[in-house]
């Protein structure tokens, strides 16, 4: 029993319709289901590598909020450093304000005893 199919090809060019519309069901549907079967194969590839740039991209997500953790403990260590060598920085200025002072007083002193 031969049926024209020529509804179901609207998009494909003339010849491949002329060809399809000599076709009996079950060669349609033998071509129909191949057609579908590779883009199913199609897919299931393409999901494939979806995931595997998922999983590359959950991973490389990961890392970065590592890295961050790091560089912020670091961020925090770097800042209280910085305010211990303000305060040895003051000290010095302290005592390097002393050691003038005492410089003084010793050449007054030293004036007075020559």
């Amino acid at each position: 029993m031969a049926t024209s199919y020529d509804g179901f090809y609207p998009w494909a060019p003339l010849g491949l319709r002329h060809e399809c519309s000599s076709f009996t069901l079950d060669q349609f549907i033998t071509r129909y289901r191949r057609a579908l079967c590779e883009k199913l194969g199609w897919l299931i590839v393409m999901d494939k590598d979806q995931a595997t740039k998922l999983d590359s991209t959950q991973t490389q997500s990961a890392t970065s909020k590592e890295e961050v953790v790091r560089l912020t403990a670091e961020v925090k260590g770097l800042h209280g450093l910085k305010k211990k060598m303000e305060e040895r920085g003051k000290r010095v200025t302290e005592l390097e304000q002393k050691m003038t002072e005492l410089e003084a007083a010793f050449q007054k002193a030293e004036e007075e005893f020559t």
